[in-house]
C-alpha cells in the first residue's frame, strides 16, 4: 500500500495526505504507474457523463472532462512535455538543455507544440468512444514504467532520479495492470496499443539519451503525453 500511495503522490495531484503515509522512497513507484490511469478514466467518465446531462454538445463535455483529468492527473506530465520540447529542441549543449528544462519557462517552441497537442487531443476525445480512453490512460502510464526499465537517469538530482531504472521485474509487475483492460476492449486493440507505445517509447528514450544521457522527470511527463496522443490516434484509426 505504501508503494501504491507513493506512486500516486509522485505522478498525480490526488489529495492523499489524509492517509498519513510517509513517501520517502519512490523506487518501486514505477510498478504502479498504470493504476493512475484507471483513476484518471474514472474521473473522466464521471465528468463527461455529468456534463453530458447539462450540455448537448460533446465538445463541451470533452473539454470539461479533460480539464478535471488534467488538473488531478496530467498537469505534471504536460509541464514536462512543454519543458522537454523547449529544452530538447533548443539545439543547445547537454548542460544548457538540462538548465532550460529545469527553469520551466515556456518558450515559443513549447507554446506552439503544446497548442497543437491540445487541439488534437480535444478533437480526438470528441470523436472516440468513451471506453477507448480507458486503455489510453492506462497504457500511456505503463509506457513510463517501460521507459524506466530500458533507460537511466540523466542526473543524480530531481524527480527522475528517485525511481528505479533497469528493473525488468518491476516492469513485469506493472504489466499485470494491463490484464484488466482485456475485460473492456478487444484483445487486438490492447495489443496494438501496447505495441505502439513500446515502439514510440523506445525511439523517444534512445533519442533523449543521445541528447542528454538519460531521462529526467520532465522527460517522463513528455513520454506520457505523447503516449496518450499516439494511443488516441491509434484508437481513432481502429474504430
Amino acid at each position: 500500500m505504501r508503494d501504491v500511495v507513493s506512486s500516486l503522490m509522485l505522478i498525480t495531484r490526488l489529495p492523499l495526505g489524509f492517509l498519513n503515509v510517509k513517501c520517502d522512497d519512490f523506487r518501486r513507484s514505477v510498478i504502479h504507474f498504470p493504476l493512475a490511469g484507471y483513476f484518471a478514466f474514472a474521473l473522466w467518465y464521471a465528468a463527461f457523463k455529468l456534463s453530458e446531462r447539462v450540455f448537448a454538445d460533446n465538445l463541451i463535455s470533452a473539454c470539461f472532462g479533460l480539464i478535471l483529468v488534467y488538473y488531478f492527473f496530467n498537469l505534471f506530465h504536460f509541464d514536462g512535455f512543454l519543458d522537454s520540447f523547449d529544452g530538447l529542441l533548443s539545439q543547445k549543449p547537454r548542460q544548457e538543455v538540462l538548465r532550460i528544462m529545469k527553469l520551466g519557462n515556456i518558450g515559443p517552441t513549447a507554446l506552439f507544440f503544446g497548442a497543437v497537442y491540445l487541439i488534437l487531443k480535444v478533437y480526438l476525445a470528441v470523436k472516440l468512444n468513451i471506453f477507448l480512453l480507458l486503455p489510453v490512460f492506462v497504457i500511456a502510464r505503463w509506457g513510463m514504467s517501460y521507459a524506466a526499465c530500458i533507460s537511466r537517469p540523466a542526473s543524480d538530482t530531481g524527480i527522475g532520479s528517485t525511481i528505479s531504472y533497469g528493473k525488468p521485474l518491476f516492469l513485469a509487475c506493472s504489466t499485470l495492470y494491463l490484464i484488466f483492460l482485456f475485460f473492456f476492449q478487444k484483445a487486438l486493440i490492447i495489443i496494438t496499443m501496447t505495441g505502439a507505445v513500446i515502439l514510440l517509447d523506445f525511439i523517444l528514450v534512445r533519442a533523449v539519451e543521445h541528447r542528454i544521457g538519460g531521462l529526467t522527470g520532465d522527460n517522463f511527463g513528455m513520454i506520457n503525453e505523447l503516449n496518450e496522443l499516439l494511443l488516441m490516434l491509434t484508437a481513432f484509426s481502429l474504430r
